[in-house]
């Protein structure tokens, strides 16, 4: 009976483990290509990694930026395309549901990397950036 026992606790610890992998490289696959396209300015397939209420939210953030002057766009869409990153941390177990990602950014012009955050949320079995 204790064998038993043993062994169910191994394989649901083992189960745990492995579903709570697969988590956390479907949240950095979210947060990756969040990020990659934002910095590269590809702000349509940025959007696609977002939930549909930030997505409205930095849809009219950058329609802001439309009416900027041209050469100054130019100067920040540049500046934006150098610009890296590094995932920090991904902590699963703080909010059911929810992934808080803590990453920093690297800017051409800065001294220090800037340290930000992002909330990633579960949405109908898909990962999505919800907060920056």
């Amino acid at each position: 009976m204790k064998k038993i026992f043993l062994i169910v606790a191994v394989a649901v610890m083992g189960l745990s483990t492995v579903s709570c992998n697969t988590a956390e490289k479907d949240v950095r696959e979210c947060v990756n290509g969040f990020l990659t396209a934002y910095f590269q300015t590809d702000y349509t397939t940025a959007l696609t990694f977002c939930t549909d209420n930030l997505a409205e939210i930095l849809e009219m953030t950058l329609s802001d930026r439309e009416f900027a002057d041209e050469a100054i766009k130019e100067k920040v869409m540049e500046a934006s395309r150098k610009t890296t990153y590094n995932v920090l941390s991904i902590d699963l177990k703080s909010v059911p549901g929810t992934a808080l990602i803590e990453y920093e950014i690297i800017a051409p012009s800065s001294e220090r990397p800037i340290r930000k955050t992002l909330t990633v949320t579960k949405v109908d079995k898909q990962w999505k950036i919800s907060g920056m």
